[in-house]
């Protein structure tokens, strides 16, 4: 029986199906992508005529998956559509939800800086992302997957925030 119960968690191994680092970075962004349809569930956009959403991430992105799985589903009457960009010149208006992850370290500070007023949220990971310019940072606190948010930043694009949303985050200090 112990035989048997080795054999079958090698096989798993082998499959993939029993990494822990694997499942953790799947929980995690799937946490992230939850997180970012709630950030949008609570934001207010000015008008646009559209009926749709639009999720914007960079190709390559581990977080695609986990994001993908929001197609479809509705954000103030909105459907969900997920738009996945090669390239940093392809951020336009298109875009109302931008996750830009730590992989693309070297553009933020440029798509920051190119969005700073385009009704467009912008959520990274980590503290460096709302010095960056970014509205909403996705932090860990221990265990406990937590956020930040640049109100100044999302004033400025002409975005509104909840009150709730702005009760739950983690406030900044001067040196955030």
């Amino acid at each position: 029986m112990i035989n048997l119960l080795k054999i079958l968690i090698v096989i798993m191994a082998i499959a993939g199906l029993c990494s822990p680092q694997s499942q953790a970075s799947t929980n995690i962004d799937n946490l992230k992508a939850a997180f970012i349809y709630q950030f949008a569930k609570y934001t207010k956009w000015p008008d646009y005529p559209s009926n749709n959403i639009t999720f914007c991430s960079f190709e390559h992105q581990i977080i695609n998956e986990a994001l993908g799985k929001l197609t479809n589903k509705r954000v103030h009457q909105r459907i969900v559509k997920i738009r996945y960009l090669s390239d940093v010149s392809q951020v336009s208006s298109l875009c109302q939800v931008l996750f830009i992850s730590g992989e693309n370290k070297r553009d933020i500070k440029q798509i920051l800086t190119n969005t700073a007023t385009t009704p467009m949220l912008t959520v990274g990971d980590g503290e460096h992302f709302i010095a960056q310019g970014g509205m909403i940072a996705l932090t860990r606190r221990g265990i406990k997957q937590r956020f930040m948010i640049n109100n100044h930043r999302t004033a400025a694009a002409n975005l509104k925030l909840s009150s709730k949303l702005l009760q739950l985050a983690i406030p900044l200090t001067p040196r955030n």
